[in-house]
């Protein structure tokens, strides 16, 4: 029976600090009574609320691009003869680029147009009369993928010989860079974040509690455009004689993330 006893002693003694323990956790405060020990528990309470933004950016250098290239052919007649016309230069192109060393995993048709042509009729004092056919169109676009920069102004040169036209020329990050790099930059973003908040808190003789809420405003990666065809054109000048310089230098590109973060004040 004293056993008994001596057991349920030790057992009480051992929930009680268990007890104790746990209390810890909830920032306890002793109370010094006649009797008993009591321990009373101030529970985690907000009493306002601190909105961030973190921002971040990582300047890098480019680790492929691309290169769009436009064989066009044209006859009055035949689209038969428009096509086999476009065909024999995207042979002649394709040869030039193996010769290079460009793999067919790096070269695709992104679009491959038939396209009507037409033009317009006017009479003797300058009044549009009517559209009239004159002929067919056929246009092959295609995107080359280079990890090695210094080919760049070799496949300029070979589409030149092809009478093909090089429409854009974009400076990237590879799928793998990219992530890569945003999952830096979303971190950095987060801890300046965090660093604003400690600094204001710190300031206010406050203290920071738990985060309420995050949301990612912006990620931001844009390839640099290093030659548009379209926007030569657009701006007014005739771009189907201007050939890009074959000599093409990399420029950094700039990764960047924005998010917000909404701290409890304690």
């Amino acid at each position: 029976m004293k056993n008994i006893k001596m057991k349920s002693k030790v057992l009480a003694c051992i929930i009680v600090v268990c007890i104790s323990a746990i209390m810890s956790l909830f920032v306890p405060s002793v109370v010094e009574a006649d009797g008993p020990l009591l321990i009373a528990v101030k529970p985690y309470k907000s009493h306002g609320s601190l909105s961030v933004t973190g921002t971040a950016s990582i300047e890098c250098k480019p680790d492929q691009m691309t290169i769009i290239l436009r064989i066009k052919a044209e006859d009055p007649t035949s689209v038969e003869k428009a096509t086999d016309q476009v065909a024999i230069m995207i042979d002649e192109l394709l040869g030039s680029l193996q010769k290079l060393g460009i793999s067919k995993d790096d070269i695709e048709t992104t679009s491959y147009k038939i396209n009507q042509k037409f033009k317009n009729e006017y009479d003797e004092k300058g009044y549009f009369v009517r559209s009239v056919f004159d002929g067919y169109e056929v246009v092959n676009t295609i995107k080359i993928t280079l990890k090695d920069f210094d080919k760049a102004g070799k496949v300029i040169d070979a589409t030149a010989e092809a009478s093909g036209l090089v429409d854009n020329i974009n400076f990237e990050l590879s799928s793998e860079k990219r992530n890569e790099l945003k999952i830096q930059v979303m971190r950095q973003a987060a801890e300046d974040a965090r660093l604003k908040a400690e600094a204001v808190i710190g300031a206010l003789k406050e203290d920071l509690g738990n985060v309420t809420s995050v949301n990612l405003n912006e990620y931001y990666y844009q390839p640099y455009n290093y030659w548009d065809r379209v926007q030569l054109e657009y701006s007014g000048v005739s771009s189907d004689k201007i050939v890009p310089p074959t000599t093409i230098l990399p420029s950094d590109l700039t990764v960047s993330a924005n998010i917000y973060v909404v701290f409890d004040i304690v």
